[in-house]
């Protein structure tokens, strides 16, 4: 009986113990306001089918293809369909550098600015930061028409197409930009352009 007390004891114990590290494992750092955040969008969990990191990196590498490598010359205009405080936002985050002369963007989600922290500094929750974020990527670029291989599309139509026909086919993130890259600029072969056009 008591060999037995003791061992429903050492169950017990060992159940308590596994239960505290699960939760102190997985509970995430407090960043201010409340907040748990990782420190940057590039930090948050990935995986092949979240949407998310997909939709804000196409839309970013779109924004620079446009706004840096072809240098639309209505780049002030673009920038204008983005709420000023949803600019500043992406000023602030180290995504957009707006300049005399033009416009540099940083594709590079980990070059980012340390959203915890910024969050904290513009006394808001990390949340409202990173969906100021989106927004102004997707009041820039969702409505603009970009020119793929001869395609003429809105940006939000071109989003739709990558997700569509190429999400999922690669592990890594560095993959995906380099994918991103070719497609945007149609250097895919016939024979892959045909699939996703």
């Amino acid at each position: 009986m008591r060999v037995e007390q003791e061992r429903y004891g050492l169950l017990e114990r060992g159940l308590a113990l596994a239960c505290a590290m699960f939760v102190a494992g997985c509970t995430p750092l407090d960043v201010g306001n409340g907040q748990h955040a990782p420190a940057s969008p590039a930090e948050e969990e990935y995986t092949p089918l979240k949407n998310v990191w997909f939709t804000r990196q196409i839309k970013v590498q779109i924004l620079e293809y446009e706004l840096v490598e072809i240098g639309s010359p209505e780049w002030r205009k673009r920038l204008s369909y983005a709420t000023d405080e949803h600019r500043r936002y992406l000023e602030r985050a180290g995504i957009l550098a707006v300049e005399e002369g033009g416009v540099n963007v940083e594709v590079d989600q980990s070059a980012w600015r340390d959203m915890g922290k910024l969050a904290e500094k513009e006394d808001i929750p990390y949340s409202v930061l990173l969906s100021s974020i989106d927004q102004g990527l997707s009041d820039i670029v969702d409505s603009g028409i970009v020119e793929v291989c001869g395609n003429e599309m809105t940006g939000k139509e071109l989003v739709d197409e990558y997700l569509e026909g190429r999400k999922g086919l690669f592990d890594e993130r560095s993959d995906y930009i380099a994918d991103i890259d070719a497609f945007i600029s149609c250097d895919y072969s016939e024979e892959v352009m045909g699939e996703i056009f």
